[in-house]
């Protein structure tokens, strides 16, 4: 655990798909964030998110999730 800060684990995901009229709908991602302790032994969870694919793929970039949620994420923290 040494070698990283924080671990996302996706727990449950819904593709992107088309619908009837062929439009494009958004994929839905529910995944948990932990932060490696200060002792580098355990995980600590941060918490569980649901949000679609388009803003899980922009969190992984950036490190920033968008959204109302009881536990904003920002892991650019220092």
């Amino acid at each position: 655990m040494k070698h990283f800060k924080f671990r996302v684990e996706v727990v449950r995901a819904t593709p992107n798909d088309l619908d009837s009229d062929n439009l494009f709908q958004d994929g839905w991602v529910t995944f948990t964030v932990s932060e490696t302790s200060k002792d580098e032994i355990r995980l600590n969870k941060l918490g569980q998110y649901s949000v679609t694919q388009t803003d899980f793929v922009d969190f992984l970039k950036n490190g920033r999730l968008k959204g109302n949620f009881d536990y904003p994420l920002d892991l650019t923290r220092g």
